[in-house]
């Protein structure tokens, strides 16, 4: 057993104590079910309103956001329950030295290339007109990324402005029938570079690197393919440096932690007894 298929039990075994109704593959029959308090009707409308189709049932298969290993809702999870609050999400997040965080955002759309599928972020938070844009990882990093960058963002004119190194280092990648194969295994890198790309192209950054972070969030494991997972991580971060982008790296481990530290237990108990038993 690999430490993905450990947490896929642990979170069976956490549905099975609660009372939940959970199929052979890890999905509960409803999402209301996979968050704490239920989905609040201001989060479910993000998600309806963009197009990862993370509550719709498709072609037989459950939504994404029943499955019980689903990262959109750990984040969720995690963070709606900070929702009107983005400093303190921040903190969680290892960032401080902010006065007033305004909003949380799940689900966030940039789009990158004109008419075509937009980047759907996992959380965007914003504070002092600063943009901290979230991916969050579960258990993807765990098993295999085909980790292709289609040739339509190689041949959209200006796309790279500002991104000289890292557009080289595609441009060195091999070919295949898609476009460019990038040379991660674990790390989805091609999904991180286009979030990259929708946000030097997002019209209230308006291509300014000084004023957003790209945060990789990812839930970290302690076996081989979780030690194949941080050096990649460490790799790309030096490919995101060598544009002075942005780049920061938290664990859902940290966060869970710095939450423990910052909230106080008497006034947060159900929450903060909900994440630490489900994900700690």
């Amino acid at each position: 057993m690999n430490y993905s298929d450990y947490l896929k039990l642990k979170q069976k075994q956490w549905a099975v104590r609660h009372g939940l109704s959970v199929d052979e593959k890890g999905y509960l029959s409803s999402y209301y079910e996979n968050i704490f308090g239920g989905l609040p009707a201001e989060v479910e409308q993000m998600f309806r309103d963009a197009d990862g189709n993370e509550l719709t049932d498709m072609a037989g298969r459950p939504a994404n956001m029943k499955a019980l290993h689903s990262s959109s809702a750990l984040c969720v999870n995690v963070f709606s329950y900070m929702r009107n609050d983005a400093e303190q999400a921040l903190r969680a997040l290892g960032i401080d030295g902010l006065l007033a965080g305004n909003e949380i955002r799940f689900e966030y759309k940039n789009t990158i290339i004109a008419g075509s599928r937009p980047s759907n972020l996992d959380m965007m938070l914003t504070a002092r007109e600063h943009f901290y844009a979230v991916e969050s990882k579960f258990l993807e990093p765990y098993s295999y990324s085909p980790n292709i960058l289609k040739s339509k963002y190689l041949a959209t004119d200006g796309l790279w402005n500002g991104l000289p190194c890292i557009h080289e280092y595609i441009i060195g990648m091999a070919d295949c029938a898609e476009g460019k194969h990038l040379d991660y295994s674990c790390l989805d890198a091609a999904q991180l570079i286009k979030h990259l790309l929708g946000l030097m192209r997002n019209e209230s950054i308006n291509g300014d690197k000084t004023r957003f972070y790209l945060v990789y969030l990812y839930y970290d494991a302690p076996d081989d393919r979780g030690a194949v997972h941080r050096a990649e991580i460490a790799r790309f971060a030096e490919l995101m440096a060598s544009d002075n982008v942005n780049f920061k790296v938290v664990t859902y481990q940290e966060v869970l932690y710095n939450l423990n530290t910052i909230l106080d237990y008497s006034s947060h108990k159900e929450y903060l007894d909900y994440i630490n038993e489900r994900y700690m």
